[in-house]
């Protein structure tokens, strides 16, 4: 039996999927994966921080980023802590 993929993400490839309007860019399709349970995304506290702080920086309101960073938000459950 295979090991179940666990991945870390960069927060720019979070980012860019979060901003694309393309539903079909590769960064979309990664996110989507994600969501269909075909990996387990791993996160660390800085990982979070990062990318509440990118997010602000591209305008994206306080409220979004606070769910993010708590976990939650619109890609879901943000993934295991490591």
């Amino acid at each position: 039996m295979t090991e179940r993929l666990r991945v870390v993400l960069d927060t720019n490839v979070i980012v860019s999927a979060f901003l694309s309007r393309n539903p079909t860019s590769p960064t979309q399709e990664i996110i989507r994966r994600w969501q269909a349970d075909e990996f387990t995304l791993l996160v660390s506290d800085a990982i979070v921080d990062e990318l509440a702080e990118k997010l602000i920086e591209k305008g994206i309101d306080s409220g979004t980023c606070d769910r993010i960073s708590g976990t939650a938000g619109p890609f879901g459950r943000l993934g295991s802590r490591f």
